[in-house]
């Protein structure tokens, strides 16, 4: 094999973006963690490569991405099925699959969730900073020059071999799934119980001002016992924040490092990857959960994921 490969971006798609796990030990200094929405399936994706569990992947979202591939290379696709081609012909997700020089791989279209992972066996060139490839576009740092893929970027890959693996995708949940577990942040008092009670059993909303940054959720009014702001306190991923105008606030892989509105709650990290997979739109009911069993939902998926790999010839 070469010890370089290159693809052309003939169509950069709505928006697509180099992203790897994200960007860890920065966020005391202001440095937002970025990364892949969808964790989970960037993880697979890498996995299934042969990868580092957190290496680069391009993030492709909703459809429209077109690549060029000049050398022989081997892929992985994983997330949402954005109908992925190579010459027209359809692509097997969840699992590894070689393409040829001369190909031309499109993601035509939405079928399933929003985002899809493409993952290269070997070594993708990109931006590294503070120790990720993360693209921060609002920063404009990592990936790519900050930015989402344009038209007639270059993309280079130090290939590598690997085994040809399998995912057994059928333990990964149904993106269309609408109900989402929670852990409540009770201790604050920040919220009436009829604040609470509406949360946990009213429909929301992903309205149409939402973004990598945050999921903004429209429905019944979330009512606070003396106001919504608070001691400005870190923010993680999946973080619920309520402000003043009791719209609820989920916040995503871009999300700012620390927040002074109040927090209902946070999304444990087992549904991270179906809330990552929802668009706008999508009607989202909240279900409560402990903290031990938030803990043991995420030890039993990453069981289930680590026993899903298989290998083929």
């Amino acid at each position: 094999m070469k010890t370089q490969a290159s693809l052309t971006v003939s169509h950069p798609g709505f928006f697509s973006l180099i992203q790897d796990g994200g960007r860890k030990g920065y966020q005391a200094f202001g440095v937002p963690e970025s990364g892949a929405m969808d964790k989970e399936a960037a993880m697979i994706a890498s996995l299934l490569a042969g990868n580092p569990k957190e290496a680069p992947v391009i993030e492709v979202t909703v459809m429209g991405l077109e690549l060029e591939v000049h050398e022989d290379l081997t892929i992985a696709i994983t997330g949402g099925d954005l109908g992925p081609q190579v010459d027209g012909m359809p692509v097997p997700m969840y699992q590894t699959v070689k393409i040829q020089t001369g190909s031309r791989l499109r993601f035509t279209g939405l079928r399933t969730g929003a985002r899809a992972y493409l993952a290269f066996s070997g070594t993708m060139k990109a931006d590294n900073v503070m120790g990720s490839y993360a693209t921060y576009t609002r920063g404009n740092f990592g990936g790519l020059d900050g930015r989402k893929l344009e038209k007639g970027d270059s993309i280079v890959i130090e290939p590598k071999e690997t085994a040809f693996k399998r995912f057994d995708a059928s333990v990964l949940p149904g993106y269309g799934q609408t109900e989402i577990r929670v852990i409540l942040f009770r201790e604050d008092e920040a919220f009436t119980g009829e604040g609470i009670h509406t949360f946990l059993s009213e429909p929301y909303d992903i309205s149409n001002q939402s973004d990598r940054m945050g999921y903004r959720l429209s429905g019944p009014l979330i009512s606070h016992r003396e106001g919504a702001d608070m001691i400005s306190s870190a923010i993680t991923f999946g973080a619920i924040q309520v402000p003043g105008h009791g719209q609820p606030i989920i916040m995503m892989a871009d999300r700012q490092t620390v927040g002074g509105y109040t927090q209902i709650g946070r999304v444990i990290s087992a549904d991270l990857s179906v809330l990552a997979q929802s668009l706008p739109g999508k009607t989202l009911t909240f279900k409560e959960v402990s903290l031990r069993e938030a803990q043991n939902l995420y030890r039993q998926r990453m069981n289930q994921i680590n026993k899903a790999f298989s290998v083929y010839e």
